[in-house]
């Protein structure tokens, strides 16, 4: 059995007899850059994951093997926060991890703890951080200009948003294209988070850089239940994009009947009050 098996399959006594023996080295890699740490921390056994980062302080590597990295850039902290393997998680964490190390895509362990939903992870991040540490880490963004709160808005992980947001996350940040946690929210259909944003101060009105809007996103993509709640906030449903479409024709071209039935009533009451308007005045 060499040692990577041995850690994939959490055998933590063949770990420490192979590498007593001197029949396994515990800095190999396989063909992906993949190490017996990763392969520990990806099967979520903690035990084997304490037996070789105390055969890595033995070692020349030292520190380093705590955080090497795959050919994708991920280091095992890494993989237990995307796991969202607490005990894996938190011995790595005492080891003294190095949870900026980022991966090709630019992302770190709170980024991937909020991709996946993880909140146990995010909170012990966050505990473990200092106020100014916590500061940086919520506004940092990956390679797409993606914060930890936009990847939790756009995965609809409503817990992880609300302790990043507890920590300082801004709502109203945007990405590269423009695209705020509220559009990701409505671009996906998750009305909760919408809901929670929108209870935080998101804006409503804020447009990409193509214009898009929320309640546009949400009607392209047939999601009923978020543009109800944007219209009742009071979604502007005449806002036009940059190509000069609106919510209404982007439920209408995507086959959206509920979406564009509900634009269509806002619309005609709009109009209505605007033509009342109107009279009063003359």
């Amino acid at each position: 059995m060499t040692i990577m098996v041995a850690a994939l399959n959490g055998h933590s006594a063949c770990i420490s007899h192979l590498v007593d023996e001197q029949e396994g080295d515990i800095s190999l890699r396989n063909v992906d850059g993949t190490t017996a740490l990763h392969m520990a921390v990806s099967g979520g056994h903690s035990p084997c994951v304490e037996v070789l980062l105390g055969y890595g302080k033995q070692a020349a590597a030292g520190k380093q093997m705590l955080d090497w990295q795959d050919n994708d850039g991920w280091t095992a902290v890494m993989l237990a926060a995307a796991g969202g393997d607490l005990a894996c998680f938190q011995t790595l964490l005492s080891n003294h991890a190095n949870l900026d190390v980022v991966n090709v895509d630019g992302r770190n362990a709170l980024l991937l703890a909020a991709v996946a939903g993880k909140d146990e992870v995010i909170v012990s991040i966050l505990h473990h951080l200092s106020s100014a540490q916590i500061e940086t880490a919520v506004a940092f963004q990956d390679t797409e200009g993606m914060t930890a709160l936009m990847l939790a808005a756009a995965g609809g992980h409503l817990h992880c948003m609300q302790h990043l947001v507890d920590a300082g996350s801004n709502v109203q940040v945007a990405n590269e294209e423009g695209t705020t946690p509220l559009m990701l929210a409505s671009l996906n259909g998750h009305t909760q988070c919408l809901l929670y944003l929108l209870g935080q101060g998101a804006d409503l009105a804020a447009t990409n850089i193509d214009d898009t809007t929320p309640l546009m996103l949400a009607a392209s993509c047939g999601h009923t239940d978020c543009l109800l709640v944007l219209l009742e906030k009071g979604a502007d449903v005449s806002a036009v994009n940059n190509d000069g479409v609106t919510a209404l024709i982007f439920a209408r071209e995507n086959g959206h009947s509920e979406c564009e039935r509900a634009l269509s009533q806002q619309q005609q009451q709009q109009q209505q009050q605007q033509q009342q308007h109107a009279d009063s005045n003359n």
